[in-house]
Parts: C-alpha cells; structure tokens; sequence
C-alpha cells in the first residue's frame, strides 16, 4: 500500500483525476460496481469456460460486456446465447475485425462500471476474483489493484507473482518495459482492476500487439495507489490457438510494436523532463524491435534508427538478453547506416 512518485512530472495537472464518466449510455442507466469486458474473437473452444468463470462469480454487482470482433466461428452466436440467459450481459458486435485493443475501448466506451476489468476470452478467472480486486480497491482507496497469475500449459502450470510492494513509478515503468522477461511484470491488462476514473484517461492504441504496454505505462502514469493481492486469481492458457499465444512473435507483429513503442515514447516525452532514467529497459525493449525491423528488405531504413528514442542507439552495446553479440554489431552497422551485412545474411540464411 503506498502512493508512488518516482519521474519527475512537467505539469502537476498531469496527475489530475478525470472525473467520473456521467455521460448518456442510452436508456439503461443501471451502474454497476465492476464493468467486466471480454473482446471475443473466434475462441468458441475456450469461450465457454471463460463465460462459466465470470457468471459463477461470488460477486454479483457487474455487467458483462462481450465486445464480438467479427469472429468467423460460432462465437458471435455463442455471445448471444449468454446474453439471453444472463441479464448481466451484454454484447457489442464489431462491424469489422478491430483489434483487441479497439475492441476493448468499444467495450470500455459502452461500461457504466466504477472499476473496469479486463479478461481475455480464452482464459478464466478463479471464483472470488472480482470480489477480492473490488474489496481491496474500495477499501485501499486503489485506482489500480493487481494480482498475481497461473500461465496455464497443457500439463503445466507456473506460479507468476506480481509483487509490487516498495515498488516507485519509475521501476514499475521499467518493469513493463522490461523485454528480456517472458512474464514481465505489471505488462498485462487482464490481471488488474482499474478504476474507470484512471482508464478513462487512457489512449488505447489502434495496433493489436503490444498494447497491453502502452496501456499500463499510462494508467500507471495518472494513478496515485496502486495496491497488489498476493494471490493468483487469473489463468493465462497458452494451449490457446490464438496467434500472440501459440506462435509468439514473428516479423509481421514488430511494426505493429514499433507502432506502439511510438505512443508510449511520445506520452513519456509529454509528461515527463528526462525519460533516460529508465534506461537500460527503455533501450533494449527499442533496440530488440529495431533489430527485427532491419533484418527485413521491407522495413529496413535508416528511419527506423532514427525516428524512435534516438537515444537508444548509444545504449546498443548494453546487457540484452535478446540480442547477442553478433546482433547488437548487425545493429550497430544499421545506426551508421550501413545495411549491407544484413543483405548479405539474408542471402546466407535464404540458400541455407
């Protein structure tokens, strides 16, 4: 439990609490304690245990918003049927595939909860998980509160704790940003419960990977508590065959990233005199992108150097996991402008 400060803000007013969202959702004006939303797409495997999960709650005080992203299997039918047997809730079908990010601010857009939880439809929540985020929130006076996780694998499950005590607002941004762990803390969305007050400021990108960052750098940015339950409430399956959880990154994903590093480079910028201070992370999270977008002839510019915390080229040669030594001179080369070794692997790796 603590109030934490760590960069220094440009304007006071930046930590301003927005006030609470009155405006017009149409006729059905019932506010509900939690706003709980699901952005579905084709998981019509997984979405009944998530849907199980979240009507069996012990707390009953929510509304459930189903935000159907075109999905091309049974899952909008699947959404309908759960809102026909259940008051609680309801469904938003996308016109056009969206994103999950989107689709969670469509869904975010349509809530008339105090407090907003996020859970992905192909994962589940343990039985009393609103009750505890929502008591503890209330009580704690939290704008944020998290828990700890299960990463559920087939056959396995890992413990992944999220504690955060001691923690300022510099390490907990350094720690969303931290791209050398698998599980980096604090990065996800699904595992928190934040009042609308503080995401309501928040700008949910329009790229679909790597939002959960942009998101949590803001929302912990405009928070003043932030409070942690040492438990794990939330399952993350990756027997999922959703395209983040099976095959993990591929070249395809890095613009999108590099998209999304953008706005946070530009938010931090914004709020804040110095954002060197959260280096090592920042670099190496920018430098790991960078890299992926070199080695490809469609995406390989000086530009990509240039145009994104520029600053991060000076810290190539920092202690990267991700990046092994012949990597980082591959990114070096690239930040003098000169690509040709990178041609040349490309033609190497290609007879290979």
């Amino acid at each position: 439990m603590y109030v934490c400060f760590g960069l220094t803000p440009k304007s006071a007013a930046s930590c301003a609490v927005l006030n609470q969202n009155t405006d017009n959702k149409g006729e059905d004006m019932t506010v509900s304690k939690v706003s709980i939303i699901v952005p579905v797409y084709n998981v019509e495997k997984y979405f009944s245990r998530c849907m199980e999960s979240i009507v069996t709650q012990t707390f009953n005080d929510f509304e459930c918003i189903l935000v159907d992203d075109k999905s091309t299997d049974v899952s909008p039918a699947l959404c309908d049927e759960w809102a026909k047997k259940d008051t609680r809730i309801k469904v938003i079908h996308n016109s056009g595939n969206k994103g999950a990010s989107i689709s969670r601010k469509i869904g975010l857009d349509s809530a008339n909860g105090s407090y907003i939880l996020f859970i992905d439809s192909d994962d589940w929540i343990e039985p009393d998980m609103v009750e505890k985020l929502y008591t503890k929130a209330v009580d704690g006076s939290y704008d944020i509160v998290c828990c700890d996780f299960y990463i559920d694998d087939i056959g396995i499950r890992i413990y992944s704790n999220q504690d955060i005590y001691g923690m300022d607002k510099t390490i907990m941004i350094k720690n969303i940003l931290n791209f050398s762990n698998e599980y980096p803390l604090l990065v996800n969305i699904w595992n928190k419960l934040f009042s609308r007050n503080i995401i309501s400021k928040v700008q949910f990108p329009e790229k679909s990977w790597g939002e959960d960052r942009v998101i949590n750098i803001e929302a912990v940015h405009y928070a003043q508590k932030i409070g942690h339950i040492n438990k794990a409430l939330y399952h993350y399956c990756l027997r999922s065959q959703s395209t983040s959880r099976s095959n993990g990154m591929t070249f395809y994903n890095y613009p999108d990233l590099y998209c999304n590093y953008k706005m946070s480079i530009k938010f931090l910028q914004e709020k804040y005199y110095d954002i060197s201070v959260l280096d090592p992370e920042l670099s190496n999270a920018i430098n790991t992108t960078k890299f992926h977008l070199i080695r490809n002839n469609t995406t390989r510019n000086k530009n990509i150097m240039l145009d994104l915390y520029p600053e991060s080229n000076k810290n190539i040669f920092h202690n990267n996991p991700l990046l092994s030594f012949k990597k980082k001179i591959l990114l070096w080369l690239a930040s003098k402008g000169i690509f040709f070794p990178n041609k040349l692997l490309n033609i190497i790796e290609s007879m290979k």
